[in-house]
């Protein structure tokens, strides 16, 4: 069982200034004495050492009573020290003898405490002591009179001290101060639920935005589907013109080769006619009647010679001007193809256009659900953020001014002390000077010894004080960095807290409206939820849903539409705040940088989250840092990356 070993007094009230030490056995104790001799002082200096901050508790009307010379305070200090025997380890410690120690100086009258010779807070010394019912509260500790007063009073009175002994009054307390915070959580919640309101009309608007969008897309595409069948009707056509006006090329073709196949046939004739003439004319004699109807039948041949090469003529000028119609038919053709390219640039330069514009739609799709988050984030935190921050600053505050009052200090004394060197080394050449006349002035030889003593004192005194003084400046900017430390922890506590208490706020409506959706899941495309779709490494267990946090319990769906489906669902049926990640978008995420070379750096989470979606442990996880502690998240977080420790 823990038991007091030791007790050493230095400084405090009866005791003086020296290390007194008072030895106790294991078991009762009994210490008598003659009145007066400091017995209740004994038992005082217990309960200074385990943290009582009660003056009349401990007997006197202020604490600088406490100090052995009160007069000459502002140099002392007090101190004393409790020595336990924890070989069963009642208390906490992996140690069998545990030491607890309480200083207190005369000039700023605050205490320090130490553990093992640690410096350790009050709440933490008062902690392990509770552990062991070591406490100066639940009347672990009866002095003078507590017997008598306890019997006067009345059954109330005395059921709050029974209380207290037993513990009760200890649970009311962290019960009355949980409520608190219970209300202070309630308030701040329903400021982040009016800030939701206003962010979820907002979000309204970007969704009637976004499908006022989405229709003027679709309609783009129709009219451009539109422009494409008008453009094709008329290629159509005029390939129709081409082909018509090609075959009557072709039949003119035709026509003139059959001319001129006749013509040449009329031609082979007509010599035929000439050899016949000839034969005619020298048979001209034989028959008269004969040769007029071959002149009958020449002037014939030669009319349709004529009317013919009048055929051949005119069919001449009907193929020219063909070719010429060719020609300007050609000029037309490339012209409706200019037309068609151009077309086709100012296709590819609205489909680049309309993905430029999905992309923007993307982005700001990012950007919003990030400002959500911090939005929830800085929301829940910033009322205790401020209010720890403002404590802290004025404390910090406080001990720089007193800082640059022992800067200034330290520099008077300082110069007083070059003084009194020169007065010091003035005093020795004045020395020197009466050596030669000492039989003349041995008075006041004496006399000027006598300064040069007292002088040298007070230089002396005016050192020991600045090294004081710069103890106390050490001390000072300790306590300093301390405050820095401690603002930085209840940054994380507040940020913690408020985490919690939103979760458990919104957990029960959400896990109903999922489970709600979940049996509509193929009607609205659901792959699952995020939590189901990925696996990681268990010793990562802690980190992954520290990160993922809300976005374990996000849908997965295929397309944008989808989404949309679910957000017009969830918006008619007044369901509550939802996560929906589309896949199609996710896909075009990449990783943000994580820092290397540093050994506490593990490396990207996203790198020990695994799932069939490959692309989403990187839209989840990809923009945050694995690190081994977490000093490290924080020094990483103040550069403005996202970290989280093993």
């Amino acid at each position: 069982m823990v038991h007091i070993k030791k007790l050493e007094v230095y400084g405090f009230k009866s005791f003086g200034f020296r290390n007194t030490v008072l030895n106790f056995e294991k078991g009762l104790v009994a210490i008598t004495g003659p009145n007066g001799s400091g017995k209740s002082n004994i038992l005082d200096a217990i309960m200074f050492a385990i943290g009582e901050t009660s003056p009349k508790v401990l007997r006197v009307d202020k604490f600088q009573s406490l100090f052995h010379d009160s007069q000459n305070s502002s140099t002392r200090l007090i101190r004393a020290s409790l020595n336990f025997d924890n070989s069963d380890r009642g208390i906490p410690v992996d140690s069998d003898s545990v030491t607890l120690t309480r200083e207190m100086e005369g000039q700023t009258g605050e205490s320090q405490y130490y553990l093992n010779k640690k410096k350790v807070t009050k709440s933490t010394l008062v902690e392990l002591l509770d552990i062991v019912l070591a406490t100066s509260n639940k009347l672990n500790i009866i002095q003078q009179g507590m017997i008598t007063r306890i019997s006067e009073l009345n059954s109330e009175d005395r059921r709050k001290i029974i209380e207290d002994i037993i513990g009760l009054s200890y649970f009311d307390e962290k019960k009355n101060e949980a409520l608190k915070q219970l209300d202070e959580s309630d308030r701040r919640l329903d400021v982040a639920m009016a800030r939701m309101d206003e962010i979820r009309k907002r979000i309204d608007g970007l969704e009637e935005e976004r499908n006022d969008q989405l229709r003027y897309k679709h309609l783009e595409s129709d009219l451009e589907k539109f422009k494409a069948v008008k453009v094709s009707n008329t290629v159509r056509t005029i390939r129709s013109d081409l082909k018509s006006k090609a075959e009557l090329l072709n039949s003119n073709a035709l026509r003139s080769k059959d001319l001129t196949m006749q013509i040449e046939k009329n031609n082979s004739e007509l010599e035929k006619l000439d050899s016949e003439k000839l034969k005619l004319i020298q048979e001209a004699d034989i028959a008269t009647r004969t040769k007029m109807k071959i002149a009958t039948s020449v002037s014939q041949l030669v009319y349709d010679s004529e009317r013919k090469s009048a055929v051949i003529m005119e069919t001449g000028q009907r193929l020219i001007q063909i070719e010429r119609r060719i020609a300007s038919v050609e000029i037309e053709k490339q012209n409706i193809n200019q037309k068609i390219e151009n077309l086709h640039l100012q296709i590819e330069e609205k489909k680049t256009h309309v993905d430029e514009r999905y992309g923007r739609l993307s982005f700001l799709k990012s950007d919003l659900a990030a400002m959500n988050s911090q939005i929830d984030e800085l929301s829940t935190s910033a009322s205790r953020y401020a209010e720890i921050r403002g404590k802290l600053e004025g404390r910090h505050n406080k001990l720089y001014e007193v800082k640059n009052h022992l800067d200034v200090s330290i520099a008077r004394l300082e110069e007083k002390m070059i003084i009194v060197t020169g007065r010091a080394n003035s005093l020795d050449s004045e020395n020197l000077e009466l050596k030669t006349n000492i039989e003349k002035n041995n008075q006041l030889h004496n006399e000027l010894c006598i300064t040069l003593d007292s002088e040298k004192a007070k230089l002396d005194a005016a050192i020991g004080l600045r090294d004081n003084l710069k103890k106390m400046k050490d001390t000072l900017q300790t306590s300093l960095k301390t405050s820095k430390d401690l603002l930085s922890t209840a940054d994380t506590f507040t940020i913690k807290y408020e985490v919690k208490a939103s979760t458990a706020k919104n957990a029960m409506t959400e896990d109903i409206a999922i489970a709600e959706l979940m049996n509509m899941s193929n009607e609205f495309g659901i792959e699952g939820l995020v939590h189901n779709l990925i696996t990681w490494n268990k010793n990562y267990e802690r980190a992954v849903l520290a990160a993922g946090s809300e976005w374990m319990k996000a849908f997965v769906v295929d397309s944008v539409q989808s989404m949309i489906s679910i957000a017009e669902h969830a918006k008619k049926t007044n369901l509550p705040r939802l996560k929906v990640i589309p896949l199609e978008i996710v896909r075009n995420v990449k990783r943000s940088y994580i820092p290397d070379g540093d050994p506490n750096i593990v490396g990207s989470l996203a790198d020990f989250v695994n799932s069939d979606y490959k692309e989403l442990p990187d839209f989840l996880f990809g923009n945050t840092a694995l690190v081994k502690n977490p000093t490290a998240a924080y020094l990483l977080a103040r550069e403005g990356c996202r970290a989280v420790s093993v």
